[in-house]
């Protein structure tokens, strides 16, 4: 439709001013090498940044920036487990969800969640403060007083279990398909107790 396409006159006079024709020719050489930094090098690199974020957030600890006491909850007050391929519950869509919302936050130079900012994030959920404390408790599965990507998310999987009513208050202990893979060696769980 004519309207879709912008003002021919206006794009001539836009174009005008450019002298193509004296643009710099690409050369197979050159898209040789960015296609190279774009499918090797730079998936190298993204290799490296995890262990380069754990070297920043420990010269910050060493500096005194951020220390943040282990097991300290912003609300107050591991044996290895057998079953690794039991899924977690949180899916794929919720994960992103969930990493979106973990990204707004105020995060330290290691990509954690202190209690301090994390609080104002849960007290908006309106929940008890008791409740909070116990969300806060078994969210933060390493005991560091921080949260990461991954404990974040659980965090606000039983938060908003509760506010939906699917949760009448936290459990005592995180079933065993609410722990990450990856952190279930840190947890210990109970099989019996199951929520999803």
């Amino acid at each position: 439709a004519p309207g879709d396409f912008p003002d021919v006159n206006r794009f001539r006079s836009s174009l005008e001013r450019f002298e193509i024709w004296k643009f710099p020719k690409l050369y197979a050489g050159q898209m040789t090498t960015l296609e190279n930094v774009l499918s090797k090098e730079i998936p190298a690199l993204m290799k490296i940044l995890p262990m380069v974020e754990k070297q920043k957030a420990q010269a910050a600890q060493d500096e005194g920036n951020e220390v943040v006491e282990p097991g300290s909850n912003p609300f107050g007050a591991g044996a290895g487990l057998s079953s690794a391929q039991e899924p977690w519950a949180i899916t794929g869509p919720m994960k992103l969800k969930y990493d979106n919302m973990f990204n707004e936050q105020k995060l330290t130079s290691g990509g954690k969640l202190t209690g301090p900012n994390a609080k104002p994030f849960m007290l908006k959920s309106c929940l008890p403060a008791e409740h909070l404390g116990l969300i806060w408790e078994l969210s933060d599965m390493d005991k560091d007083g921080c949260l990461d990507d991954e404990e974040f998310a659980t965090c606000v999987y039983l938060i908003e279990a509760l506010k939906s009513g699917a949760m009448k208050e936290p459990p005592a202990q995180l079933p065993l398909t609410l722990i990450p893979p990856s952190k279930r060696s840190l947890v210990q769980t109970s099989k019996n107790e199951d929520f999803v």
